[in-house]
Order: structure tokens, then sequence, then C-alpha cells
């Protein structure tokens, strides 16, 4: 990384006022817009738009919890801030295993255009996610592929409902 020698060089975060209008800005918690701004103060056009974050690394960045701040790093991939470069692994050599990351508020490569997918993010109407934004491990995708398969036996907000008789007052209406 290189040092600022210019006061337009130090590390800094432009947040422009119409993102804190965006629906993807306001579906972040506390945790993730501070981890979000740590990382957009971290980024400099010269040094490429990459960041290896680890779970740690993350609730470190964040000042919370690493459940939480993995949390945090989900919500920011979700809702289009970042984007997973390459993803991590749990053995080899430590330089190795944290994910990479890149903002999409910035340029990958110097000259190329930045992604701004944020922009495009829309919430859910029931609140809900729809995905995991990390990977699933292969037995776990294969379960959820063959339970969209299946036709759905049975709804959770059904009501059973018994019909025996017609009552009185519908019987007599309808003579």
């Amino acid at each position: 990384m290189h040092r600022a020698t210019k006061q337009w060089d130090k590390p800094h975060a432009r947040i422009y006022a119409e993102w804190l209008l965006l629906p993807a800005w306001k579906a972040l918690k506390p945790e993730a817009v501070t981890l979000l701004i740590t990382v957009m103060t971290m980024y400099r056009p010269n040094d490429g738009n990459e960041f290896k974050i680890s779970d740690r690394r993350a609730a470190e960045l964040a000042r919370c919890s690493r459940p939480t701040a993995v949390k945090a790093l989900e919500s920011l991939i979700s809702t289009g801030w970042l984007e997973i470069e390459n993803f991590g692994r749990m053995t080899g050599e430590l330089n190795k295993r944290a994910f990479r990351y890149t903002l999409t508020s910035q340029p990958r490569y110097p000259g190329d255009q930045a992604k701004m997918t944020f922009l495009h993010w829309r919430g859910f109407s029931d609140g809900k996610k729809n995905n995991r934004s990390r990977p699933k491990s292969a037995p776990e995708a294969e379960k959820d592929r063959a339970n969209e398969m299946r036709l759905p036996i049975h709804f959770a907000d059904a009501q059973a409902v018994e019909i025996t008789a017609i009552p009185p007052k519908i019987a007599a209406r309808s003579h």
C-alpha cells in the first residue's frame, strides 16, 4: 500500500447523499455500515480494488463479534455493496485462507467502470432473505435441489377445513 503524500491522498470514504436513500443502504445494520465505510477507506485506486478480509479481520474492522461480522459481510454481499472475488478456505497458507472481496462502488481495474450493483438491489416484500451469500456444501446444495423438484405436500399457513354439512342459513338461501 503506498503512502499518502498529499492531502487528497489520505484515506477517506466517499458516500453520496443519494446512496443514503437507496433500499440497499437502508437494509444495512450498523455493523455492516461500519464495515462498508472502513473498507471504502481502505480503497486506493493505485492498489487495486481487492480486499482480503477474514471473519476475524471483519470483526476487528466492524468492532463487533465474529458471528455479527459474518452476517454483516453477508448482508453487504447480498445488497450488492461487495462482491466475492475469490473464496477463502480452511487449510493451506495463511495468506490464502481469507475471502477476497471487491467494492462494487469502485472499478475493479483502473479504466474500468464500477459495477454499482447496490443501485439495482430491491428488498423482498416479505422481508426474508432469498439465499445465502456464501456457497453451500455439495451435499446441502444437492438436498436443496432435490427438495425443489418435489411437489409441496402441505403449506404451513394452510388450514384444514372439514365440511360435514351445509349450515342451515346457507342451505335456506340456496333454495
